[in-house]
């Protein structure tokens, strides 16, 4: 299967820029996920590259041929969309199938790609059915497996889990990765869910306002962030921010601020003050404080008990709210004083002005 390649590409309508200057290789055979907040430009760039949008400048490779100027129907790629699209007066069977019809595919390949796309998609007992007669699951297993039978170079999907009740996604998120390793087809995917970034992306490249801010492997752009931005988007609860002032001090540099106070090895490029970000699993309550730097206290604000752990937003100061894991249960209350401690050699620092990495895990 060939891989796609982004080569500069713009899109504008009028005077608004959707997309800036894309450029992004996807490998043979590669997952890659397009995320980022509603606006980002993320499903812009997917239907240019379907040939739903015209681009404005720029090119657009599949393999090695430029796809830009040509029509959908050329690209020999398969788009999957949010909201299913299937033809509600057709069966399954003939919803699979029509694609390869209007294509004028001889009637016997038809019925063997379609067959063969509805076993492995737990469908063939589903054939005969409308889809008003399925469940959210299995449309959107009609809408795969209309894209799958047309053996495109590349599959498109644009949010397609988005209309699923929480459980369906977790188990369609592992249906479609399990079926893209299975075909090896090379792979855009759409999302506005960090998680589903993170737990299905082989890279996931991360959109703001039509710029492509980092890209990489998932625990890559996880742990090691290029700006406050990524940081704060991906990960779940979001990584907390403060603004601390910064004091060299012999070997060692030292990170103040009126609620907390922090010493690590000397960093380079770094000024007057910093902002620091703490993700909440490198957080826990004060104890022995083996491991920890602290203590620290502050007044709960929030509680989010989920059982196996449980997320304690602690108000440390007036400009500084921070949030705490704590394992299993917790008998603390909203407006407790409550004191915790932050995991030595964990704290992300950024650019107050450009809001740039300039280090991690110090």
């Amino acid at each position: 299967m060939p891989g796609i390649a982004f080569d500069q590409v713009v899109k504008r309508f009028g005077e608004v820029t959707a997309v800036r200057v894309l450029t992004l290789d996807v490998a043979d055979g590669e997952f890659v996920v397009l995320v980022g907040p509603s606006g980002c430009g993320k499903t812009t760039a997917l239907r240019m590259l379907a040939g739903l949008e015209a681009v404005s400048s720029g090119r657009i490779l599949i393999g090695d041929r430029e796809v830009q100027q040509l029509p959908p129907r050329q690209r020999d790629v398969a788009m999957v969309f949010q909201d299913y699209a299937l033809y509600p007066q057709m069966s399954v069977y003939r919803n699979l199938a029509f694609g390869l019809q209007t294509r004028k595919v001889p009637r016997e390949q038809v019925r063997r790609l379609v067959t063969e796309a509805a076993e492995r998609l737990g469908l063939g007992e589903l054939l005969d059915r409308k889809p008003r007669q399925l469940s959210g699951g299995q449309r959107q297993r009609v809408a795969l497996g209309r894209a799958l039978v047309r053996e495109p170079q590349a599959f498109l999907m644009d949010e397609p889990l988005s209309n699923l009740d929480a459980k369906l996604r977790v188990d369609m998120r592992a249906e479609i990765k399990a079926l893209q390793r299975e075909t090896g087809v090379t792979t855009v995917f759409v999302t506005h869910d960090q998680v589903e970034a993170m737990t299905m992306g082989d890279r996931i490249a991360v959109m703001r306002d039509g710029l492509l801010e980092q890209e990489g492997r998932p625990d890559v752009v996880y742990n090691r962030p290029a700006n406050m931005f990524v940081a704060g988007f991906i990960g779940s609860p979001a990584m907390t921010f403060g603004r601390m002032a910064v004091q060299r001090e012999g070997e060692a540099l030292r990170l103040t601020h009126p609620a907390l106070r922090f010493e690590c090895a000397p960093v380079a490029d770094v000024g007057d003050e910093a902002i620091i970000g703490i993700r909440p699993e490198h957080t826990r309550p004060w104890q022995d404080g083996a491991g920890l730097a602290g203590p620290f206290q502050g007044m709960i604000e929030s509680v989010e008990a989920l059982g196996r752990e449980t997320f304690l937003g602690v108000r440390v100061a007036d400009d500084l709210r921070l949030v705490v894991r704590a394992d299993g249960a917790s008998n603390h209350r909203l407006g407790d004083r409550f004191q915790f401690g932050v995991e030595r050699g964990r704290l992300h620092l950024f650019h107050t002005g450009s809001q740039a990495a300039i280090a991690h895990n110090v």
